[in-house]
């Protein structure tokens, strides 16, 4: 890979990871931080437990694609743990759970893709196309070396 690509996709990473994964990140820690209040005021209630459970799920999604991030220069896909693959499927899943009832929403023309984008790029496909970007450039990356 040039020296120009490899500049380029890292300024893309780094562009994508602050503008679609912190906001996301930073809205999952305060989920994190209301669900634990919650079983707290609450700990016999199965409702908030399940919630719990799919916040946890979520942030150990983001935690994977955090882990990738930082480590995708210098890591192959074979390298990856299966812990981070595992983290990494959760997060495609919920994204597409989280996004989908706005992408049918702006598909059957109840709401615009203008009043939907927000929430889609923030809670769904703004991880997923950070993951990708990330997937393609290590792809890339290894296809070019000797």
């Amino acid at each position: 890979m040039s020296q120009g690509a490899r500049i380029l996709l890292n300024c893309l990473i780094v562009a994508e990871a602050v503008f679609l994964l912190v906001p996301t990140s930073i809205i999952c820690t305060v989920g994190l931080f209301f669900a634990a209040t919650f079983i707290f005021r609450s700990p016999t209630n199965i409702a908030l437990w399940m919630l719990v459970g799919c916040v946890v799920l979520m942030a150990y999604s983001l935690f994977s694609l955090w882990w990738l991030i930082f480590k995708y220069r210098a890591i192959r896909f074979s390298s990856i743990p299966r812990s981070i693959w595992v983290g990494l499927v959760l997060g495609v899943v919920s994204a597409l759970a989280l996004s989908s009832p706005h992408l049918f929403a702006v598909a059957s023309g109840a709401n615009s893709i203008g009043h939907s984008a927000k929430y889609i790029l923030g809670f769904g496909i703004g991880p997923a196309i950070v993951l990708a970007t990330v997937l393609a450039t290590i792809w890339y990356r290894a296809r070019g070396a000797p």
